[in-house]
């Protein structure tokens, strides 16, 4: 990649940024949104006013962790204390029911309301991924030298948060359905997942990195051991050729590309299996990259049950959309066995976002949805750094 195109990315995905940060209802404390709703409306991108409104745990952890250091400390903390604050318990949900389990929000509006999904029937109540994600986020401020009291003084609600979540007796994630990751907010998974359950995996991991911080070794036992009992059984769901990992084991039983390439840069399996998915993903690579973003599964296989929302034909969002989000995961694979290929996906990455101005997918018909989406931005530039040498913010250099 040319200087010129690498100066012009890192110009836009900052710009965005600033245009992302709001002022939450105390005047004071920042909040980062999920996109920039001062993009210009360029050619084949839809308007996105109106969306995604407020701070969301999963957005932001992506769009922290993509920045790196360039995302400001002060905000994070600030940031990180204002989506802690509010409680977790069983919910009366304003609109909907009582919820008859745990609920933690998935995100925060600017006027300090939580937000928990009740709008949307068939994401009850809310999505799952969104405690993992806390602890993740939580942890990987501390290793900026954030304040270790922030952990101390949410820990509790952490872990009650995370109890919400259901594991299999394998210790794999599992859930009745719709989903649990919020990227796959339009399909319905159910049984055990593999995306979900590495996500637990690195969850509980930091959770024994928090709680050591704090010197409690009885909690950082527990969930070393709770992280080593997924990573043993994380390949019951492997392929029946075990060169990758399937989606869920209830209703759709498809080829995870997302999930397979995140245990390969989430260090959750062996050498052995992270060359299997490497040499699958060479080999079948047109089938689920485009212009250096990533499919969620393979064509010609679609998902087996799309459960609601906008767009969710075939092409379309989750069902057939490419993303710039997984792009870091899957360039990182690529690169054990091809680095060749791994070098020609983060060239067409490079150039496409800035055509599209990082949105938040690529539809088959070449629209996209949602220009200057933070959590494209911040990965895309995560993507760069691994393509340059520079490393794995985070999950890989801690294992």
């Amino acid at each position: 990649m040319d200087k010129t195109t690498e100066s012009q990315i890192i110009s836009r995905a900052g710009k965005i940024l600033v245009n992302c940060k709001e002022t939450a209802f105390d005047g004071k404390t920042p909040i980062y949104t999920t996109f920039d709703r001062k993009s210009a409306n360029v050619p084949k991108i839809a308007s996105g006013k109106g969306c995604y409104d407020g701070v969301y745990w999963r957005d932001f952890y992506y769009t922290v962790t993509g920045f790196g250091e360039a995302f400001p400390q002060d905000d994070l903390d600030m940031s990180m204390r204002y989506l802690l604050e509010p409680e977790v318990g069983k919910m009366q949900i304003p609109g909907y029911h009582q919820t008859d389990e745990i609920v933690f929000h998935k995100s925060r509006f600017s006027d300090g309301t939580p937000f928990c999904n009740y709008k949307f029937p068939w994401q009850t109540p809310y999505s799952a991924d969104n405690p993992m994600f806390a602890i993740m986020l939580t942890a990987e401020y501390i290793r900026r030298g954030g304040d270790i009291g922030l952990f101390a003084e949410n820990a509790e609600k952490l872990e009650l948060a995370i109890s919400s979540v259901h594991l299999s007796e394998r210790h794999l994630v599992h859930h009745t359905g719709p989903y649990i990751y919020g990227f796959y907010d339009c399909i319905n998974l159910a049984g055990e997942q593999t995306y979900a359950s590495v996500l637990y995996l690195n969850a509980a991991r930091d959770f024994s990195e928090l709680y050591g911080a704090l010197g409690n070794e009885e909690k950082a036992t527990k969930w070393r051991e709770t992280a080593g009992k997924i990573q043993e059984n994380l390949p019951a769901l492997l392929t029946e050729d075990g060169d990758m990992f399937i989606s869920d084991t209830g209703v759709n039983f498809v080829t995870d590309i997302w999930a397979s390439a995140y245990a390969v840069y989430s260090n959750a399996v062996d050498t052995e299996i992270a060359t299997r998915i490497s040499r699958w993903m060479v080999e079948h690579y047109e089938q689920f990259i485009r212009d250096g973003h990533v499919r969620h599964v393979p064509k010609p296989d679609n998902w087996k049950c799309v459960v609601g929302g906008d767009s969710t034909g075939v092409g379309f969002m989750q069902n057939g959309a490419y993303w710039s989000v997984a792009s870091p995961w899957v360039l990182y694979t690529l690169a054990l066995t091809d680095k060749a290929l791994a070098d020609q996906m983060v060239e067409d990455l490079a150039a496409t976002v800035l055509e599209y101005d990082f949105a938040e997918c690529i539809n088959e018909d070449k629209t996209c949805r949602l220009p200057g989406y933070t959590a494209s931005a911040g990965m895309a530039l995560l993507a760069l750094r691994i393509a340059e040498g520079q490393g794995i913010f985070g999950i890989i250099e801690r294992n």
